[in-house]
This record gives structure tokens, C-alpha cells and sequence, in this order.
């Protein structure tokens, strides 16, 4: 074969392989790539189009030594330079993702893919500045480029500039309508505006142009919430919410065909109550058979491990998890909050504290926590699981109705110090193993402005009177700190909290005992000695108001 016709070889069959990749056959179009090497191992295209299937099997570190080898042979291509960098995104590694978009824009000054590119590089690395001063060089030369002003606007936000990234927005919008993701932007900024009528109907035109996304659904949600008034379109999207959860929970237990041994211990344990409580639903018999027969399988005290589960057991625990219950909690015709206290004081002893905390003993009233008692026993909204064998049920998944929005409703009125100002964010709900839990939640900082915490459990089911409750540092969170850092990073946060010399307060769990502090202090569950059994697992409920720290 002549040189030319090898040539025309080579070049018909990376057209194939080209073609399998359209066509998502990617082992066949890898396969004919490595075939072109083997014969021209300098093969720039081959390099390439095998570095872009590494990129979407996940295989990012293969991906980016594709594309630094074909870089290498072709250092003008700019796209090259380019592809690299995203590989060596996805790495997190965005110092050496920016130097591959810089050498890319040398190659090609003008490349408005690139330009932006490179723009969020620099977000991300946190040179804000830099990288909204791109962003604008960018849209004087390409102003008919909607994702660099959407990528404006959502560093304009960060920024706190509110007004300036509604803009942004509108400008994307004019050029790319039906953008659903910018469309969910405009109205996280809108209700930053305190817009909340137009926040609304941004939302609602996100679901109209995509009515499966779920992120929507729970902004729209947290939307509604934040008015702690309780209404049938609250009620309506908290069902579809927890309706979806309860779908990808089962969906997760018929993939992994196992379950957390605490929270089959948990499941078999509200089965049982259920039954006992003569409340029961089709499947819920079987279910709680089958989660006895793994439970006696197991064998021993759970410790967080999986259990592995028969094709029976699946079928029969993945038909109680479909059903979601939410045990009704009407609004209470007086008060749920305790009438007795003197809220005004409790007010003035908040801010007496330099750290802004109090202590709220018999917070609500008899009928109140009675009431929410029997929500967190008989609702099967129990989904969220932790690995210190706990578990947690969200607002949106189904923790909440009218009486915890009229909780909210009348922290604001009796003390609007602390309340009137800031709306209510997040709400949720955790119930934790016995004595089989080491501890409940690391040490942590919430995003609010004012954390609620209160516990629900009898105080008969604490084994030990000195402890069970929380643990308040008197040091924030740096306000610089991203969620990670003050809400994940224990390491850290303990190591900050040492160099601080922070000082640590105890307060022993009592029922009906509520903490009310500043949400920026770091905070973690004291140590957790309950009794065995359903009705002595300890449940807290916490409320989030305003904003405090970044997201």
C-alpha cells in the first residue's frame, strides 16, 4: 500500500471510530483508535478522541495524560490545551487547569469558550475579581454569549451583588430563553431581593420548561417554607418532594441490595410500632417479617456495617419504603409554644451572652410536644442516613406541617429580636441509635443565622442525666470559610478551635429542653448513653433562621 493510501486508511477509520463515538459505542470506537496507534503512535487525533472517552467513563487522570500527550505533539491547537484543562477540572485541580486554558488562549486569544473557561478557573481558586474582570473583556467581544453572562451573574451573587447579577441573568435570557439553569439562578437572587412574588414565578416557569427537576421542586419548597405559614401548596409540593425521595431510596436499596444495619434495626423497630399503634398499610406485615429475618441473620449489635438482603427481603422492605406516612400535626388552637415562659426575658438572656445563646427548658407546650412525638414515631420520612448511626428526615422529604410552621410562626412574634428578622430557612428532624452510637453529629457550623434545637424523648430514656445534649464552642466560624470547612472538616475545625482557645460548654439533654444559639458557633452531640428500644431512640428538631455564613 502506498503512503497516501495508508493515509486514506487511517483516516477512514478514525472516521469510524469518530461515527461509534456519536454514536455512544465507545469500546468500538476505542478499540479502532488504539488500532491507529499501534500503527502511528503520533496519531494527535487518536490521542484526542481516546482522552475524550476517558473524560466520560470517569477516568479523568487517563484523560488528562491523553490530552498533555497529543498537547505536546500539536502545542498550537488550542483545544488541546483546552480539553486538558478539563480533565485536570474534574481532578480539582484548577492551578493547573488555569495554566492549561492560559496556554490555550495563546494559541487562540479570541476563543470564547475558552475565555470562560478560564474565567471560572479563577472563581473557583477564589480570584473573584480576576475572574469577573474576564468575564467582562469576554462580553465586550462576544456580548451574544449566554453562559458568560450567566457565569457573571452567579459571581456577581457570590459577591452579594444582587442586583447587578439579576442583570446578568436578564441578558442570558434574552439570548437563551428556555435556559433552565438560569432560570433557577434568577430566582435564587430574587428572593435574595426579598422578591419573593417574582422568585416564585421564576421557579415556576423552571418547572414548567423542566418538570423533573427535583432542585427546583425543593427551592420552590424552601420558598413556601420561608413564609412559616402553612398553605395546600406547602402541603402539595412536600408530598411530590417526599414521594420522590421514598422512590430513590428504594431505588438505592434494590441496587445496593443491602442496607445499613442501623437502619434495619431502625425500620424493624417502627414496623413493630406501627403494628403495636394499630396503624398499618399494604405490605407493612411482610415488610417487618423480612426485616426480623435479616435482623436475626445479622446476628449482633449493629456497628454501621451492610447487610446483604435476599431477593424476598428486598422486595418486601422495597414495598413499606414506596409508602411515605405523615402522621398529622395540626395547628393547635392555643399556643404550642409554653404560654408561661417570659419570652422577653429569654430574649434579653440571649443577648446577654457574648456568644448570643440560651437555654429553653419546658419550650413547648404539653399538647405541642406531644403532638410532635407522634409525628417522629409513626412518620416513615426517616430516609437521610449517617455513618455515626443516625438518621435524618428534611423538611422537603416530609418533616413538617402545620404545627412546626406554627412553631416558627410564634418564635417570630414572641421574640422578634431574635426571629422578626430572619426567615426560617430549613427545618429538620434527626433520631439516633442508643447505646450502640458512639456519638450523633460531628462538630459543625450551620449556614443560619439562628439555630433552634430541641429534643423530644423522655427523659426517662437517658441513661445519663450529665449528658445526651450538646456541646457549644464560644468561637464562629471564620466568616470566610466555605461550607466544607466549617460544616465537614472536623480536622480543621477542631485544629481552628484549639489555636482560638475556644471554650467548650456542656448542656445535658433534657426533654423539652430548647438551645437557642448563633448558628456560626461551632457545635457537636455530646456523648449518647439511651435506653434500648423504639420510643427511647432520641430525637432533636432543628429550625434554621436567616443567613450567616456562605453556602
Amino acid at each position: 500500500m502506498t503512503a497516501s493510501g495508508a493515509d486514506a486508511s487511517a483516516t477512514d477509520t478514525f472516521q469510524k471510530a469518530v461515527a461509534f463515538y456519536g454514536a455512544q459505542r465507545f469500546d468500538e470506537a476505542e478499540a479502532l483508535c488504539i488500532g491507529i496507534l499501534a500503527v502511528d503512535p503520533r496519531s494527535i487525533a487518536a490521542k484526542n478522541l481516546l482522552g475524550a472517552i476517558a473524560m466520560l467513563r470517569g477516568d479523568h487522570t487517563r484523560a488528562a495524560e491523553l490530552f498533555g500527550e497529543a498537547a505536546k505533539l500539536a502545542p498550537d491547537v488550542a483545544e488541546l490545551h483546552a480539553n486538558r484543562g478539563d480533565a485536570l477540572q474534574a481532578l480539582d485541580r484548577p492551578d493547573d487547569a488555569l495554566k492549561c486554558y492560559e496556554r490555550a488562549l495563546k494559541c487562540d486569544p479570541g476563543n470564547a469558550e475558552v475565555q470562560l473557561k478560564r474565567a471560572m478557573a479563577l472563581h473557583g481558586l477564589e480570584k473573584t475579581a480576576a475572574a469577573e474582570a474576564a468575564l467582562t473583556h469576554l462580553l465586550t467581544q462576544h456580548p451574544d454569549t449566554p453562559d458568560a453572562w450567566h457565569a457573571r451573574g452567579l459571581i456577581r451573587f457570590a459577591l452579594g451583588r444582587n442586583e447587578d447579577a439579576l442583570g446578568d441573568y436578564d441578558r442570558a435570557l434574552a439570548l437563551s430563553p428556555d435556559r433552565v439553569d438560569i432560570h433557577a439562578a434568577r430566582a435564587e437572587t430574587l428572593e435574595a431581593l426579598d422578591r419573593r412574588t417574582d422568585a416564585r414565578a421564576a421557579l415556576e416557569k423552571t418547572l414548567a420548561l423542566a418538570p423533573d427537576r427535583d432542585d427546583t421542586r425543593e427551592q420552590l419548597f424552601n420558598l413556601h417554607l420561608s413564609e412559616t405559614t402553612s398553605s395546600p401548596e406547602l402541603d402539595r409540593l412536600t408530598a411530590a418532594v417526599a414521594q420522590t425521595t421514598a422512590t430513590r431510596d428504594t431505588e438505592h436499596l434494590i441496587h445496593d441490595r443491602a442496607t445499613f444495619d442501623f437502619r434495619l434495626l431502625h425500620d424493624l423497630e417502627q414496623t413493630a410500632h406501627l403494628i403495636a399503634r394499630g396503624i398499618t398499610f399494604d405490605g407493612l406485615r411482610e415488610a417487618h417479617a423480612a426485616l426480623t429475618a435479616a435482623f436475626v441473620r445479622l446476628g449482633e449489635t449493629p456497628t454501621g456495617k451492610s447487610v446483604s438482603l435476599t431477593d424476598a427481603e428486598i422486595a418486601a422492605i422495597a414495598a413499606a419504603r414506596r409508602v411515605t406516612i405523615r402522621h398529622p400535626v395540626p395547628r393547635l388552637p392555643g399556643s404550642a409554644l409554653n404560654p408561661a415562659l417570659d419570652w422577653t426575658a429569654i430574649e434579653d438572656s440571649y443577648f446577654s451572652q457574648r456568644t448570643e445563646l440560651a437555654v429553653i427548658d419546658n419550650f413547648l407546650s404539653p399538647e405541642a410536644l406531644t403532638q410532635l412525638r407522634d409525628f417522629a414515631l409513626l412518620s416513615t420520612i426517616w430516609r437521610r442516613e449517617y455513618t455515626n448511626q443516625y438518621i435524618g428526615a428534611f423538611a422537603q422529604h416530609g418533616f413538617v406541617g402545620p404545627l412546626h410552621m406554627q412553631i416558627a410562626e410564634e418564635l417570630q412574634q414572641k421574640m422578634p429580636r431574635i426571629f422578626a428578622q430572619h426567615r426560617l430557612h430549613q427545618l429538620w428532624g434527626f433520631k439516633y441509635a442508643s447505646t450502640r452510637a458512639a456519638k450523633g453529629i460531628g462538630v459543625h457550623a450551620d449556614f443560619a443565622r439562628v439555630n433552634l434545637n430541641f429534643w423530644i424523648t423522655p427523659d426517662e430514656a437517658n441513661l445519663d442525666p450529665t449528658s445526651g445534649g450538646m456541646v457549644i464552642y464560644d468561637v464562629p466560624a471564620p466568616k470566610t470559610w466555605g461550607f466544607k470547612e466549617y460544616n465537614v472538616d472536623h480536622r480543621r475545625i477542631y485544629a481552628f478551635l484549639k489555636k482560638n482557645r475556644a471554650t467548650a460548654q456542656t448542656l445535658p439533654y433534657r426533654s423539652n429542653r430548647a438551645v437557642l444559639f448563633n448558628s456560626t458557633l461551632f457545635h457537636e452531640t455530646d456523648t449518647i448513653r439511651f435506653k434500648e428500644g423504639y420510643e427511647n431512640r432520641r430525637v432533636n428538631v432543628t429550625y434554621l433562621f436567616g443567613r450567616g455564613l456562605k453556602m
